[in-house]
């Protein structure tokens, strides 16, 4: 089985940690090893998609959070 590593951080990224059944884990990683990916690239384009499909949501909260924070400063 092929040596996997941990990607290198770069600048403006942040971690998130999350805790999975081991059989759980085991799985995803060696579908990802299967798919040429990594565990990584794999959640990163989950995260992405999701927020892309979520774009309308997430503005209404943004203007609504401004509009909260505009009452409050007048």
């Amino acid at each position: 089985m092929t040596a996997i590593t941990m990607p290198e951080r770069r600048p403006g990224q942040e971690t998130i940690t999350l805790y999975l059944p081991a059989e759980l884990k085991d799985s995803f990683k060696r579908l990802c090893l299967l798919r040429g990916t990594t565990m990584t690239e794999e959640i990163s384009a989950f995260i992405e998609d999701s927020v892309k499909e979520n774009e309308e949501v997430l503005k209404l909260v943004e203007d609504k959070l401004k509009l909260k924070n505009k009452k409050r400063a007048d």
